[in-house]
């Protein structure tokens, strides 16, 4: 059937755990025998389905400090021997974003070292806005803590003090009531396989 190679499966989880994969081994292997050529839920292992040699994956073309927006000049191709797990399939969902930490230039993009880019920071005024049935009513507010579109946050309401919660919808901007609900990010949007 072709060449064979047995891998120890400790060093298989610790390489899987590297690459951002979870392989729990629910059979107690010791030892995981790898064959080209052997026939897998009806494709060959070798066949066209199967990605030889390097991978292109998005790699950032200069370092970013953390909380530095990606733009399109800093992400580029390149050849790498495994991809992580959650790369990006194209650029747009790396555009826009912020770095949650310093990325080095020549890294693999990857979703993790992303979120959306804050659009409020602790400390600014903001406007917030309800909204409904035609009837609108606007006060400023200090924010409490930052906010990227779409995420909740408290805002102080400057003239009475309460403290609220609020959605940001822009810069200095941010909504509360219907038009928040409408528009809260999704909480759990990244899902795992229970496998």
């Amino acid at each position: 059937a072709g060449p064979s190679v047995v891998l120890d499966a400790a060093q298989l989880q610790m390489t899987a755990r590297r690459a951002g994969l979870d392989w729990a081994n629910p059979q107690g292997l010791r030892r995981v025998i790898v064959r080209q050529g052997v026939e897998n839920g009806g494709q060959l292992a070798g066949g066209a389905g199967v990605q030889r040699g390097n991978v292109e994956v998005l790699a950032y073309a200069r370092s970013l400090a953390a909380g530095e927006v990606v733009q399109p000049a800093d992400l580029v191709c390149i050849k790498v021997a495994a991809a992580p797990m959650d790369a990006p399939r194209d650029a747009d969902a790396m555009i826009g974003m912020s770095a949650k930490r310093p990325l080095r230039q020549g890294a693999a993009a990857a979703l993790r070292d992303v979120s959306a880019a804050q659009v409020i920071a602790k400390g600014d005024v903001v406007a917030v806005t309800y909204d409904y049935d035609g009837v609108a009513l606007t006060l400023q507010g200090k924010a409490i803590g930052g906010a990227a579109v779409g995420e909740t946050f408290s805002v102080q309401n400057t003239a009475s003090k309460k403290i609220i919660e609020a959605v940001a919808t822009g810069p200095g901007s941010a909504v509360v009531g219907p038009q928040a609900q409408a528009l809260k990010a999704p909480r759990n949007s990244v899902r795992y396989a229970a496998r």
